[in-house]
């Protein structure tokens, strides 16, 4: 009852009046639009919404339907996605760039991959019987560098080579309790971890 009679813009300070009355006035009838806007809580802090609205002539009198719809999740879910798209072209550009060298084009990926997931370091490495090869790393430091040999039994790579499949763990005590035996986690400190299996000919190379 408190809201009969009184402009929404009373309520809501995000709300330009002159600004409404243009969008009402050029509405035309049964002729619905959807918008997006931001409204105002009594806190101060905003929230998007989805309006519908919808101009009426009920017995020769200017009547409007407004349904408000808070999107907050929605907009979250589409803003993920949006960077995702970004990502992946990010990712094509550098794939197709022929002019660079292939291991300035893993290095290119590990940095994107290292900034998304924010993460120490990132590495492209070859599996020979039981040692795990270090062939391309991006990283800030130099404590694991192209080259360096450790046994593969020290790393989480050996599971995902194992099961040949996608390996991830973002919190390696959390998530893989049994894991935390290995030298990865044990010595050099990683506590999370994300690798595939790289396919060469129908097999894994590393």
């Amino acid at each position: 009852s408190e809201l009969v009679g009184k402009g929404i813009w009373e309520y809501d300070q995000t709300i330009d009046k002159d600004g409404v009355s243009s969008l009402l006035a050029g509405l035309s009838v049964d002729d619905p639009q959807t918008f997006e806007a931001q409204y105002r809580r009594a806190d101060g802090s905003t929230f998007p919404v989805e309006i519908n609205l919808v101009r009426l002539d009920i017995e020769g009198k200017d009547r409007f339907i407004a349904i408000s719809r808070n999107i907050t999740e929605q907009r979250h879910q589409r803003d993920i996605l949006e960077h995702r798209a970004q990502v992946l072209r990010q990712m094509h550009d550098i794939i197709v760039d022929q002019d660079q060298a292939f291991t300035d084009t893993v290095e290119a990926l590990l940095a994107l991959a290292r900034s998304e997931l924010e993460t120490t370091y990132g590495s492209l490495s070859e599996i020979r019987g039981d040692e795990y090869v270090f062939e391309v790393v991006e990283t800030d430091d130099d404590s694991i560098q192209a080259g360096d040999v450790v046994p593969v039994s020290a790393t989480n790579c050996e599971v995902a080579a194992r099961n040949e499949q996608t390996l991830v763990l973002g919190d390696i005590a959390r998530d893989a309790p049994a894991q935390t035996s290995r030298d990865g986690y044990t010595e050099w400190g990683l506590s999370c971890y994300i690798g595939a299996p790289v396919f060469v000919d129908d097999a894994v190379y590393g």
